[in-house]
């Protein structure tokens, strides 16, 4: 599949990987003959897509994750956090110009801590960073990928 995509197949194999290490979540199929038939149950990844809400939240992908003062590895660490959903103005129509900052060669993401202050975390450790789902199921007895699903507007 590699040589499939045809331009950013790194960041590709990227997300998929990322979205297999999330897991999947199992749903019925309302539409099971669709595109492609397969069986009515099918797996959408990442899992954590059900227990958040991508407009005005994110989860922290990683372990000791540095939430600085400023959008800068140089700025202080405010705190750090480990697997964990913040609130931030993910959505396009409520963002502002200091929810996605480039400095020191990375996208930083602003974040609304639970004591009321903001602080910036590199947007690659966040669920901000994967904005594709995949859809598993078994069609003719085998496990393939049915879809992967880009969000309009991303």
């Amino acid at each position: 599949m590699k040589y499939y995509f045809r331009g950013g197949a790194e960041e590709t194999w990227w997300e998929m990987r990322t979205v297999v290490r999330f897991g999947f979540r199992k749903v019925k199929d309302e539409n099971p003959e669709g595109i492609v038939p397969h069986d009515e149950m099918i797996f959408i990844g990442p899992s954590y897509l059900e227990e958040i809400d991508t407009d005005k939240e994110l989860l922290i992908l990683g372990e000791n994750v540095n939430i600085r003062q400023a959008p800068s590895l140089s700025a202080d660490v405010i705190r750090t956090a480990s697997y964990e959903v913040l609130a931030c103005d993910c959505n396009i129509l409520i963002q502002t110009d200091e929810t996605y900052q480039v400095a020191d060669g990375l996208e930083w993401v602003q974040v609304k801590l639970p004591s009321g202050g903001v602080g910036y975390v590199a947007s690659k450790l966040t669920s901000s960073a994967i904005i594709k789902s995949m859809t598993v199921a078994k069609v003719e007895g085998d496990w393939k990928i049915i879809s992967w699903f880009h969000a309009p507007g991303c």
